[in-house]
């Protein structure tokens, strides 16, 4: 390529990377300058260098020959080693020929431009060469018919061993392409307004940098021109420089890995003070738009720094050279200085040629580096040196190649609270195959990073921490050659395992306590929280119940210590285990307790507490207010004098509860139950109980069961409960209701009251004792109207059955009994039924008649 004088096949651009950067190394002669030209007489000028295929260069320069100034070129080996002497270029002799440059083509061939004069107007010329320099065709003129000045050609490789060459006529430049032969393809582009011309090909194309209009103070800049391989143009110019005022002039372009290209240039005024000019460059992406912004090369800026030109080096990097004046002690000096793919210098300047005394310089728009196939420079230039003081002479130097390493970002996942350890490197590498080490690491917010002994990454989230977080590293190739990388990290949540308390409870014996044990648990998920199961209690029974609390039931009689466990689950997989403690405690106050035989247990004086337990038991209580216990087994229990309380609990058993307002409770099994004297309150229990009220006005509940109550004398309440119950209300004003079932009603002497809650003709219960006048059916808590907002209360239609909603009749039966029936929801048929025995009730004998 024209940069470097070999034509280079670049890989393309992968969009999703960066170019590699070329890291710092030793830059190192390979010996001494030596002298290309042969000849030792008169000045020596405008050498260019270029590198062909196979290893080998060509220097190109101009020199005085028998008429004036001609052409030269002299071809070296891979090693430097000249390939014979040097051989005339031009065969057209008159006048001076000048401004040499060369190109190196596909096939081993070079490209050669120059300067001749011809009836008083410069022409360009060209000539092909094969890789021994033996010319492929005449030299010829580029731009035949011209008739004005035609100077300063810049020729480029193209794919295919063509080229191409761009040259100032007059103010402006033209473009033209050629085949391999040195045809020309296509039509001249005109660049208006264009001097100092330079080009280098592309991947797709070309580009060609100028001294254009770019509207600073002196209304010239640096611009530059993308073509497609087909010639046309891509887009409008480019502005280059980003420096306006002064000067900016004899630019040089140069192609770099990854399809970029490098543009330097002269600018007039813009180091400063003590300057004359500097050498400034600039980085662009293959479609034109700047990688980077304009940057000096050079570091010593006092006099004058000028002509410089660049060469790529492996890795996307580059390195510039240019002549400075006064700076190596004598008169001018060539100087280079390495840059990356981003233009970051890549260390300081260092001097090129070894003589420094006379003059050291370099032509302006000249290729005056290359780089060979192994990465070394090669530069030339002219002056003075051993063995020619007006030569030309090269100079090798070793690039120790060292290129940064690729580091690539990471993913990695770890549970919450664990940790994980990053091979970060597996993805990572580095171009010249160096070890690589992690340098450093970049802090983690959510977490803690370390190296560990296999150097991979260690990292151990927060406690407690789920989500994302991520850290940085820096990777290190061991020769000052780094790159950095992320890694992104997933710390996945876990499951909490909830935690159970242990509970305590206290219960009294034969007795149930539902105990919460859910209230003192907890999760840290927040998890939703359940009784997974329950263990067995020693001395009791354990039960779940709905609502999550557990039942516990000690065992008959039992007194003493007794626990269980229990699993709690959040429902996620997390369980713990817990254990209830539970205290069962004897009955308070309890004077005498009976064992598993049949006891007799008499209270005596005072409030007692007697528990029979096992056995059939006979317990008395005698005076004041005792309660009397049965247990298990059929016991007989007496209250004797004062207000008692006597349970039967299990079996079937028989309570007297004496003188003195007691309460009495079946229970369990079919218990006769007797109040005696004074206001009782009787509560029969399940199964089918016998309650008698005895005096005073008491109180009966069949609760379950077909049970028999007699209230005897007084006002007594009596309630049935579900089940076919027998009820008489005996003397008094009784207060009655059957409740469910078909019940046998009968209110015995006094104002009696049989009420009834809702219809039920599937159960028809039976007054047998009805006064007319004196007793009252109660149907006011039936609903007359199902269908009506409240309730509404029943129309008295006496013996007719209109068989209407909300109405109550009245049908004689015959032989002193009535059947009451009602209708509730209008669909005909009879809801609520009642056989009365006894008078007629009159429509005065119901209450919740309208």
């Amino acid at each position: 390529m024209g940069e470097s004088g070999a034509l280079r096949t670049r890989r393309p651009l992968d969009s999703r990377s960066l170019p590699q950067l070329w890291a710092p190394g030793d830059i190192t002669p390979l010996g001494s300058e030596t002298l290309v030209n042969g000849a030792a007489a008169g000045a020596q000028k405008g050498a260019s260098i270029a590198m062909l295929e196979g290893g080998g260069r060509a220097i190109v320069w101009s020199a005085p020959d028998a008429n004036n100034d001609g052409i030269f070129a002299r071809l070296f080996d891979a090693d430097g080693t000249p390939i014979g002497p040097e051989f005339a270029v031009n065969t057209s002799t008159p006048g001076a020929q000048a401004s040499p440059a060369i190109a190196a083509l596909e096939g081993g061939g070079f490209v050669v431009t120059w300067n001749t004069p011809v009836a008083g107007v410069s022409e360009v010329h060209a000539r092909l060469f094969g890789s021994d320099g033996a010319p492929l065709t005449a030299e010829f003129e580029i731009d035949p018919g011209e008739t004005v000045n035609c100077l300063n050609a810049a020729p480029a490789a193209l794919p295919g061993g063509g080229f191409v060459i761009v040259w100032q006529v007059g103010g402006d430049s033209r473009v033209q392409r050629y085949d391999a032969s040195g045809w020309a393809v296509g039509a001249e582009h005109a660049l208006a307004v264009a001097s100092e011309c330079s080009a280098t090909v592309l991947d797709d194309g070309y580009v060609v940098t100028y001294k254009g209009l770019d509207g600073g103070t002196d209304g010239f800049g640096i611009r530059a021109q993308l073509f497609a391989a087909d010639g046309s143009a891509i887009g409008s110019a480019i502005a280059v420089n980003e420096h306006k005022p002064g000067a900016q002039q004899a630019s040089s372009v140069c192609a770099l890995e990854d399809n970029r290209f490098v543009v330097t240039w002269t600018s007039l005024g813009q180091d400063g003070p003590g300057s004359e000019g500097g050498v400034y460059a600039r980085v662009f992406a293959s479609d034109g738009s700047p990688a980077s912004g304009e940057f000096r090369v050079n570091v010593v800026t006092a006099g004058s720094q000028a002509n410089a030109s660049a060469s790529a080096q492996p890795g996307g990097g580059f390195v510039v050279t240019w002549m400075s004046a006064g700076q190596d002690g004598g008169g001018q000096g060539v100087y280079a200085r390495a840059f990356d793919a981003g233009g970051v210098a890549l260390g300081g300047e260092f001097r090129v040629n070894e003589t420094t005394t006379g003059d050291q310089s370099l032509a302006a728009r000249a290729r005056s580096i290359a780089t060979d196939g192994e990465g070394a420079l090669w530069m030339v230039w002219n002056g003075n040196g051993v063995g020619d003081p007006d030569g030309v002479f090269t100079r090798r130097f070793s690039v120790d190649l060292n290129r940064a390493p690729v580091a690539l970002d990471d993913v990695a996942s770890v549970a919450e609270d664990g940790s994980v350890a990053i091979d970060a490197r597996a993805n990572d590498s580095d171009p010249d195959g160096d070890p690589l080490t992690i340098a450093a690491l970049g802090a983690a917010a959510h977490g803690a990073v370390s190296i560990d002994e296999t150097g991979a990454i260690l990292y151990t989230p927060d406690a407690d921490y789920a989500g994302s977080d991520s850290f940085s590293y820096t990777l290190s190739d061991g020769r000052g050659g780094e790159a950095s990388a992320t890694v992104f990290v997933t710390i996945t949540p876990v499951n909490e395992s909830p935690v159970a308390g242990d509970d305590d409870a206290v219960v009294t014996e034969d007795e149930t306590v539902n105990i919460a044990v859910l209230a003192n648990d907890g999760d840290e998920d927040d998890g939703t929280l359940t009784v997974a199961s329950v263990g067995a209690a020693a001395h009791g029974a354990v039960t779940l119940n709905p609502d999550g609390s557990i039942g516990y039931a000690p065992d008959p009689d039992y007194v003493g210590l007794d626990s269980f466990e229990y699993t709690l689950s959040d429902g996620q997989g997390g369980t713990d285990t817990a254990t209830v403690s539970i205290t069962v405690e004897a009955y308070p106050g309890v004077a005498l307790a009976g064992g598993s035989s049949d006891d007799l247990l008499t209270g005596g004086a005072g409030d007692d507490t007697i528990d029979g337990r096992d056995g059939a038991d006979t317990l008395l209580g005698l005076a004041n207010a005792d309660r009397l216990i049965g247990g298990q087994g059929r016991d007989s229990i007496e209250g004797g004098s004062g207000d008692d309380t006597l349970e039967g609990r299990k079996s079937n058993d028989v309570l007297l509860g004496g003188s003195g307002a007691n309460l009495l409770l079946g229970a369990q099994g079919e218990d006769a139950i007797y109040g005696g004297a004074e206001r009782d309150t009787i509560d029969g229990g399940s199964h089918a109980d016998v309650g008698s009220g005895g005096e005073g006005d008491d109180v009966l509940r069949g609760v379950t069961g077909n049970d028999t109550l007699l209230g005897g004398d007084g006002a007594d309440a009596i309630k049935g409960g579900p089940g076919a119950d027998s009820i008489d209300g005996g003397a008094g004003d009784d207060f009655i209701v059957g409740e469910t079932g078909a019940d046998s009603l009968a209110g015995g002497a006094g104002l009696d009251r049989f009420a009834f809650k809702s219809g039920h003709a599937d159960a028809t219960d039976t007054i047998v004792d009805f006064a007319s006048g004196e007793d009252k059916i109660d149907v006011a808590r039936i609903d007359a109207d199902a269908g009506q907002p409240g309730r509404q209360a029943f129309a008295f239609t006496g013996a007719a059955d209109t068989g209407a909603v909300a109405t109550l009749f009245v049908l004689d039966q015959g032989g002193g009994s009535w059947l009451v029936g009602a209708h509730t929801d209008g669909d005909g048929v009879v809801d609520f039924t009642l056989l009365v025995i006894g008078d007629a009730p009159l429509a005065s004998d119901f209450i919740g008649i309208a």
